[in-house]
């Protein structure tokens, strides 16, 4: 998965790429890798840049872990359970004339 995500701090757009991935490798694990770029903000010092990057790589770790703790206590439903949003759509329709 590829998130393109915008955020604004200290008066800037801050442009970030987060990238991801999840596969099982048994019934009750799976490998998570995940990524994420940071776009050097026009008119910022190196430095000031990298500390930046490092302060979000640790955000989205933080957020993945958090993550993976609530998908520790999930189990799977077979089949999915169904979700109000993936209901099909009625295609009737009903027009009302004034």
């Amino acid at each position: 998965m590829i998130d393109e995500l915008k955020s604004f701090a200290q008066g800037m757009e801050i442009e970030t790429v987060l990238i991801n991935c999840h596969y099982p490798v048994s019934d009750d694990s799976f490998v998570l890798m995940y990524g994420a770029m940071v776009k050097k903000p026009d008119g910022v010092s190196d430095e000031v840049a990298q500390g930046m990057a490092d302060q979000f790589a640790q955000g989205v770790k933080v957020g993945f872990e958090q993550d993976v703790a609530i998908w520790k206590d999930k189990t799977p439903s077979t089949p999915p359970a169904p979700s109000r949003a993936g209901r099909p759509r009625s295609t009737r329709t009903s027009r009302q004339d004034a």
